[in-house]
């Protein structure tokens, strides 16, 4: 008698491996995970590009790459460039799991194709959960900095001994209520100052080479013309919309120039130059 063969065809077959039911589980969070993050990636890469290109020409937006941010410094600059190259390193890193998601979601189907393919995907996913809360993180950076604050350095000794030069300093710009001895960041002449508020509409003023009076109040004996000769005398009641503005180190050089270049000699600020008040000195 014939013996029957022994490699029946169910014999033949090989059976898949057994894979661990946790790294199936672990396939489809990290494939749930990275599909979300991908999203919360694009819509902060989104606005980022929207809100910078909203606050261009904002006078103290710090991302602002026109040429209009009147506080721009070689730091800040430096600052921007680092930061608008991370992003785009960012971006290319999203690029790149990307494909490898959806590459993955549609080839890497069998549990034995997960388990082997599993590890390389997993460093790249945890470069990439890494790296995707930038976005996000320099969107509230970019909203705070555009709606809220800003920050600045001192440049000069007018507000001596309250700042001195290259003091940092944060400066709070929405919707701000302005009041007398606010610190105040105006614009003149295209340029940033930091000046003291003296006098708001409404104030009663006197400016004269006898002294600067507030409602009747002398705040200031020494008042001199600038080196040109020239002082914006006054004496009458701050219109509305006019403002009135001295640096806190009112002397004078031995060449008789003041060391704040103020409301004396360019004459009252308008509304539109008030950019904001001081609300916080950084550092000793």
């Amino acid at each position: 008698m014939s013996e029957e063969p022994i490699n029946t065809i169910e014999e033949r077959i090989v059976p898949d491996q057994i894979v661990d039911n946790d790294i199936i589980k672990l396939h489809h969070q990290m494939m749930k995970k990275g599909l979300r993050k991908m999203i919360v990636f694009l819509i902060s890469t989104i606005s980022i590009v929207v809100f910078v290109a909203v606050f261009q020409g904002e006078k103290l937006f710090i991302f602002d790459i026109t040429n209009q941010n009147l506080n721009t410094t070689e730091l800040s600059r430096f600052f921007s460039i680092i930061t608008y190259g991370f992003l785009l390193f960012t971006l290319l890193d999203f690029i790149y799991f990307a494909t490898l998601w959806f590459k993955r979601k549609k080839e890497i189907t069998l549990p034995i194709n997960i388990e082997q393919t599993l590890p390389a995907f997993q460093c790249h996913y945890n470069l990439f959960d890494l790296l995707s809360v930038i976005p996000s993180f320099l969107l509230m950076i970019i909203l705070i900095n555009g709606f809220f604050l800003s920050p600045a350095v001192v440049d000069g000794r007018s507000m001596e001994p309250t700042f001195y030069d290259n003091d940092p300093v944060v400066i709070y710009h929405f919707q701000v209520h302005y009041q007398k001895e606010d610190i105040i960041i105006i614009t003149v002449q295209n340029r940033l100052l930091i000046k003291r508020l003296i006098a708001v509409p409404g104030d009663v003023l006197k400016v004269s080479l006898s002294g600067i009076w507030v409602n009747g109040v002398l705040v200031e004996t020494d008042v001199r013309p600038n080196g040109a000769g020239y002082l914006a005398t006054f004496d009458g009641i701050v219109q509305e919309g006019q403002y009135f503005v001295l640096g806190d180190n009112r002397e004078y050089t031995q060449s008789g120039s003041a060391m704040s270049n103020d409301s004396r000699y360019f004459g009252f600020i308008d509304k539109e130059q008030l950019l904001g008040k001081v609300i916080l000195k950084l550092g000793s």
